[in-house]
């Protein structure tokens, strides 16, 4: 009961403060109740909280399962799968929850120990967020479920270190530069069942959004070599037999900013294929489209990006898994 009560009064405050207040008033829309308003203005989705319930070493056995499931196919095709489970905003920060909103990093710690026990490379995202936190840097958007350049960045040096193929920075022939900012109104929004699909063309509802602050806006960067050319830019997807990436929304959210900042700190190029492990409908079949594309056979690695929420969230395990083991049959 009294979790409850907390839970109703951030709703409340999430319905009454920037910038649901304001979307609120512009587009007659209400607040559901799985927005969450916690410290320094930012924002919660409820249902991705990983506050699974159960004993923890049930919960990680059944994931890491599933993982080294996986991790087997591809070895047995000559592949080293990296596993980037990428921890959401409520592990990261939890210290911005609002009272009565729970989370359970202890979870993520456990998966990380025990997919090195059983020889799975997997990034400590966690760990890497973290650490850049406490040096100041802003990893998670206010408003937006995803990460920031910055995380991304940060993640992107763990994913190369457990690898064993993070290059010396001091070496790189390229340069995360930026370009641009990114203005958006952030995935909570529409969480929040506000109706803002004009919102970022019709300046009257960006006006009444952006009353005390703008609801999303985050630098663009880009990958350029010494001569200033920007390299991975939108296009066909690189054809590499070294590294491939398959990854979600966290990945490629606007921009494909993990393979953008994977290019940077392997110095390699990485070709990138969106997985669809979030949302409703039939999954596309990766292993069709990459032949498709003219990609026969596996490459060296495979970074396999899924977010935090798809394993410790409540809810199905891996809901996209399916798709995920068709790549390796």
């Amino acid at each position: 009961l009294w979790s409850e009560r907390h839970r109703a009064g951030s709703r409340v405050a999430a319905a009454t403060s920037a910038p649901y207040g304001a979307a609120l008033l512009a587009l007659l829309r209400f607040v559901r109740p799985t927005v969450l308003a916690g410290g320094d203005d930012t924002y919660f989705r409820r249902e991705r909280l990983s506050d699974r319930r159960g004993p923890v070493a049930e919960i990680v056995r059944e994931v890491a399962d599933r993982i080294v499931a996986v991790d087997r196919r591809f070895r047995e095709r000559g592949t080293r799968l990296v596993v980037c489970c990428t921890a959401e905003k409520d592990l990261v920060c939890p210290d911005l929850l609002p009272r009565g909103a729970a989370t359970r990093p202890e979870l993520y710690v456990a998966l990380l120990a025990e997919l090195a026990r059983r020889d799975v490379f997997a990034a400590d995202v966690l760990g890497a967020l973290t650490a850049a936190r406490r040096e100041g840097v802003r990893v998670y958007a206010r408003n937006d479920s995803h990460w920031t350049y910055d995380g991304v960045l940060a993640a992107a040096e763990e994913i190369a270190r457990v690898a064993g193929a993070r290059t010396d920075p001091a070496t790189r022939r390229t340069r995360m530069t930026p370009r641009g900012v990114i203005e958006d109104v952030g995935d909570v929004l529409t969480a929040a069942g506000v109706d803002v699909r004009g919102a970022p063309t019709s300046s009257l509802a960006r006006r009444l959004l952006e009353m005390r602050r703008p609801v999303l806006r985050l630098d663009r960067l880009a990958v350029v070599d010494d001569a200033g050319v920007a390299l991975l830019e939108e296009g066909p997807p690189v054809n590499t037999r070294d590294w491939w990436l398959c990854g979600t929304s966290f990945s490629a959210y606007i921009d494909p900013i993990l393979p953008h900042a994977l290019m940077h700190v392997l110095q390699a190029p990485v070709r990138y294929q969106g997985l669809v492990l979030i949302g409703e409908g039939a999954a596309h079949p990766l292993m069709a489209s990459w032949r498709a594309a003219g990609i026969e056979g596996f490459p060296q690695f495979l970074v396999w990006e899924f977010p935090s929420a798809e394993v410790f969230a409540r809810g199905p395990v891996l809901r996209g898994l399916d798709e995920f083991f068709a790549i390796a049959r």
